[in-house]
C-alpha cells in the first residue's frame, strides 16, 4: 500500500486563490471586451450620423455601415469575449503568473500545484512536499491578487465607453428631432432628408429618381433652389455613364432671383445627344440630391405600315392589303384601314388628319382598344382627296416621336375613258349613201360602261347611235362573271352608215365616237370623246371628181420617184467595176453633176472611195424612194377604199387602181426595194474584191431594172386610169349639157305657150 500512496493535494487556501484569481482574469477580460464593444457602437454612431449627413446615402449604402459596425460587433464578441472568457485557465498558468508578481515564493507555489497529485514516493519526498505545501499555504492567505491587474486598460475603456454613451445621450435629449431623424434613416432605412440650409428640387424624374429619355435626344435637367433658404452660388452635377465614363458640369444660372418676388432660382443644364444611360447627383451648398438616372430608351416609331383598301365597287377590284412604300395612291373613294406597328409597346397614337382644305382633326387611339401594344389601326371611310396623316406615338416608357410619322394618301380621280379611233378608207367627203369605217380602241382603268356614235348634221342637235352597252348598271362583277371591258375595239362591221341619214349634198356630218364608263361617285359617269370629224356630204360624181385630182397628183409625184430610181440605176452603172479607170478618168463629173464638187473643188480621192460613195448615195436613195413608193401605193389604195365606203358602183374602177396600182406598188416597197438594199450593201463591202464586186453590181443593176419596169407598168395604169377618168369626164359634161339643152328647150317651149295664149 505504501508503494501506491499519493502525494497529498494543494491546500485549501491555495486552491481558493488560484480559482479566485482564474475568475477575475476571466472578469477582467469580459469587462474590456464589452467595453470594446460599447466604443465601437459609439465612434459607429458619431460616425454614421456625420456620413449621413454629409452624404445621405442611399438605403443600400446605410444597410453597407450597418453591416460593417455588425461585423466589427460581433468580430469584438468573438474574439476579445467569447474566445478570451472561455479559454482554459491551469493552476499551472495561474501559480506562474503569481510567481511571476511574487517572487519570494520561491517557486514554491508552482513546485506546489506541479507535484500536486503525483503518486507518492519516499517518505523524504513526502515531508518535503508537505513542508512546501504549508509554507506556500502561508504565504498565499497574505497574497494580494490586485497587484496582479493592470487597471489603467480597462478603467480607460470604460471611461471613454461611457463618454460616448453620454454624449449620444446627450444629443438624443438635446436634438431629439436629429437622433429620431438618423435612427429612422439608419436603423430603420427611411427615405426622409436631412434638414439644409439650401433646399434643392429636381424636376422631370419619378419618384424612384429615374428619368426616361429617347436615345440621341438631349436632355434638359432643370434645378430649382428654394429662396427662402441660401441659394448657393452654383450647381454642380456629377455623373457616370453606364460605360464608365465620369464627369463634372457646372450647371447655368439662369436670371437672378430675388427672395420673396420669386419663389426659386433655376439652374439648368443639358445632356446633349444622350447615347447611354447614366446616373447623377446635384451638388449645391450643403444640399445633394442623390440617386437620380437618365435612362435611355429608343424612341417610338412606325416600323411598317400596311393598308387594307376596300376599293369603290365602280373599280371591280377585290379587297387588298398593300404595303406602303412611299406616298400611296388609291382610287378615289376607297376605304382605307392604315394597320401599323410600332418598335415597342404604346400607349396612344395621336392621328391628325385633314377633313378638308382648311380644317384639321386629331383623333386619339388609346391602346388598351387593342389586343397588342405595339400594333394599332386607323380607318378613313372614303379617301376622296389627298391626305397626310401625321402620328405621333407616346410609348409605355412615357417617350414620345420626336417627329411625327407621315404617311401620304393620294386619292386618284377616276379619268374619263380614253377613245383613240381614226377614219378609215374615208376622206374630208362623203356621198349620202357612203358607210364611214373607225378603227381604234376605247379604253378606261375600271371598265368601259357604252360607246356610242355622236352625230350631227349642220346646226342640229347631236343625236347618239349605241355602239356598246354593258347590260350591267353597277361595276361588280355579274352573277355570271361578266365585266365591263377594260379595252373596246371598234370592229369593221360598226361602221357609221350615213345612209340611213338621207342627207343631201351639200350638206355637213358633224361625227365623234364618245364613251363612259362606270364611275359612280358623282351623279353621272364620266364621258370622253374622239376627235370629231367634219363631212361634206357630197353627190357621187363629185366625189369622183375630188378623187380624180388626187390621182393626177399621185401620178405626178409618183413620176418623180421613177426619175429618182432611174438616177440611183444610172449611177450605180457608172461604177468602175473592173477597177482599170485611171484615176484621173474617176475623177470626172457625173452627167448629173453630182460628184463634181467634190472631186474636182475637194482633194482627190481614190477610185475605191469614189465607188463607196456612189454605192453609200444609192443605198439611201433606195431606202427614201422606198418608203415614198409605199406611200402612193396606200394612197391608191386609200382612193379604191373610199370609193367602196362611198358605194361608188365602178367595179373596173376599182380593179384597175387595186390590182394595177396599189397591189404592184406594195410588192415593190416591200419585197424588191429590200432585196435591192441587200444587194447594195453586199457591194459596199465587196469594193475592195473586183471579181465578187462586179457580181453583185450586176445583181443589183439588173434588181434596179426590174424595179423600174414594175413602176413603168404601174405608171402606165395610173395613165390609163387618168385617160377612162378623162372620158368619164367628158360623158359627164356631154350628160350635164344634154340636161342643161332639155331644161332650156322644156323653158323655150313653155315661153312659146305663153306668148300663143297672150296672142289669141
Amino acid at each position: 500500500m505504501a508503494l501506491v500512496e499519493e502525494h497529498p493535494g494543494l491546500a485549501p487556501a491555495t486552491r481558493q486563490v488560484l480559482s479566485r484569481l482564474r475568475w477575475r482574469i476571466r472578469g477582467y477580460v469580459l469587462l474590456y471586451g464589452l467595453a470594446a464593444i460599447l466604443l465601437t457602437l459609439g465612434l459607429a454612431f458619431w460616425g454614421s450620423l456625420l456620413i449621413d449627413w454629409l452624404l445621405e446615402p442611399t438605403p443600400a449604402g446605410r444597410i453597407a455601415v450597418l453591416t460593417i459596425v455588425g461585423g466589427a460587433c460581433v468580430y469584438l464578441l468573438i474574439r476579445m469575449i467569447l474566445l478570451r472568457v472561455f479559454a482554459p485557465l491551469s493552476d499551472r498558468s495561474m501559480a506562474l503568473l503569481i510567481e511571476r508578481k511574487y517572487p519570494d515564493l520561491d517557486d514554491g507555489l508552482l513546485t506546489a500545484v506541479e507535484l500536486s497529485g503525483l503518486p507518492a514516493g519516499a517518505a523524504a519526498h513526502r515531508e518535503m512536499l508537505a513542508h512546501t505545501t504549508e509554507t506556500v499555504q502561508r504565504r498565499a492567505a497574505l497574497l494580494d491578487l490586485d497587484r496582479l491587474f493592470n487597471p489603467t486598460p480597462l478603467t480607460r475603456s470604460i471611461v471613454t465607453a461611457l463618454l460616448l454613451a453620454v454624449s449620444i445621450v446627450c444629443f438624443a435629449a438635446a436634438l431629439p428631432d436629429m437622433f429620431g431623424l438618423w435612427y429612422r434613416r439608419t436603423l430603420l432605412l427611411a427615405e426622409e432628408s436631412w434638414p439644409r440650409h439650401t433646399l434643392l428640387l429636381v424636376e422631370g424624374f419619378d419618384e424612384q429618381g429615374v428619368k426616361k429619355v429617347a436615345r440621341g435626344g438631349d436632355v434638359p435637367v432643370m434645378v430649382k433652389a428654394d429662396t427662402q433658404k441660401v441659394v448657393p452660388r452654383s450647381v454642380e452635377i456629377r455623373y457616370r455613364t453606364d460605360d464608365g465614363a465620369r464627369g463634372r458640369e457646372l450647371m447655368t444660372r439662369e436670371g437672378v432671383a430675388v427672395a420673396g418676388e420669386d419663389d426659386y432660382q433655376l439652374f439648368a443644364h443639358t445632356f446633349g445627344g444622350v447615347l447611354t444611360s447614366r446616373s447623377f447627383d446635384v451638388v449645391g451648398g450643403d444640399a445633394r440630391v442623390r440617386g437620380l438616372r437618365i435612362e435611355v430608351v429608343d424612341s417610338p416609331t412606325i416600323s411598317q405600315i400596311e393598308l387594307y383598301c376596300e376599293y369603290p365597287a365602280y373599280t371591280g377590284i377585290a379587297p387588298r392589303e398593300i404595303t406602303v412604300s412611299g406616298a400611296m395612291r388609291l382610287p378615289e373613294g376607297t376605304r382605307v384601314t392604315v394597320r401599323a406597328a410600332a418598335n415597342k409597346p404604346l400607349e396612344l397614337v395621336e392621328v391628325d388628319f385633314p377633313v378638308d382644305s382648311e380644317t384639321f382633326a386629331t383623333d386619339v387611339l388609346p391602346m388598351a382598344d387593342f389586343d397588342d401594344p405595339t400594333r394599332f389601326e386607323f380607318t378613313i371611310d372614303s379617301l376622296d382627296a389627298d391626305k397626310t396623316l401625321l402620328f405621333r406615338l407616346l410609348d409605355t416608357d412615357g417617350i414620345t416621336n420626336r417627329d411625327p410619322v407621315r404617311l401620304a394618301l393620294a386619292a386618284t380621280a377616276d379619268e374619263a375613258p380614253q377613245v383613240a379611233v381614226r377614219t378609215e378608207g374615208i376622206g374630208t367627203a362623203v356621198t349620202p349613201q357612203a358607210r364611214i369605217p373607225l378603227s381604234g380602241a376605247v379604253n378606261d382603268d375600271y371598265g368601259v360602261r357604252s360607246v356610242w356614235y355622236e352625230y350631227a348634221v349642220g346646226d342640229a342637235a347631236p343625236a347618239r347611235r349605241i355602239l356598246f352597252q354593258h347590260p350591267s348598271d353597277d361595276a361588280a362583277d355579274e352573277p355570271d362573271g361578266t365585266r365591263a371591258p377594260v379595252e373596246l375595239t371598234i370592229q369593221e362591221d360598226q361602221a357609221f352608215e350615213v345612209r340611213g341619214l338621207e342627207l343631201q349634198p351639200g350638206q355637213k356630218l358633224l361625227l365623234a365616237v364618245r364613251s363612259s364608263d362606270n364611275y359612280a361617285l358623282a351623279e353621272k359617269p364620266n364621258e370622253s370623246s374622239s376627235e370629231r370629224f367634219l363631212l361634206d356630204v357630197v353627190s357621187a360624181d363629185e366625189l369622183r371628181r375630188m378623187l380624180e385630182a388626187r390621182e393626177l397628183n399621185l401620178r405626178r409625184r409618183f413620176e418623180s420617184i421613177i426619175d429618182e430610181v432611174a438616177d440611183t440605176r444610172d449611177s450605180l452603172g457608172r461604177i468602175d467595176l473592173l477597177g482599170s479607170q485611171p484615176a484621173a478618168d474617176a475623177a470626172e463629173p457625173d452627167a448629173e453633176g453630182s460628184d463634181s464638187g467634190e472631186i474636182l473643188d475637194g482633194p482627190r480621192i481614190s477610185s475605191t472611195e469614189l465607188r463607196r460613195l456612189r454605192v453609200e448615195r444609192a443605198l439611201q436613195a433606195s431606202r427614201k424612194n422606198a418608203g415614198e413608193t409605199l406611200g402612193v401605193a396606200h394612197s391608191f389604195a386609200d382612193i379604191r377604199a373610199e370609193l367602196d365606203n362611198n358605194r361608188i358602183d365602178s367595179e373596173e374602177l376599182k380593179e384597175r387602181i387595186q390590182v394595177g396600182i396599189a397591189d404592184p406598188l406594195i410588192r415593190v416597197g416591200e419585197e424588191m426595194f429590200p432585196e435591192f438594199d441587200r444587194l447594195l450593201g453586199e457591194l459596199r463591202d465587196q469594193l475592195d474584191d473586183d471579181s465578187q464586186g462586179r457580181t453583185t453590181a450586176l445583181a443589183a443593176l439588173r434588181q434596179s431594172d426590174a424595179i423600174l419596169a414594175e413602176m413603168q407598168k404601174a405608171l402606165a395604169k395610173m395613165i390609163e386610169l387618168e385617160d377612162l377618168s378623162e372620158v368619164l369626164a367628158l360623158l359627164r359634161e356631154i350628160i350635164e349639157d344634154e340636161v342643161e339643152i332639155h331644161r332650156l328647150t322644156k323653158e323655150h317651149q313653155a315661153q312659146k305657150a305663153l306668148e300663143l295664149l297672150e296672142g289669141d
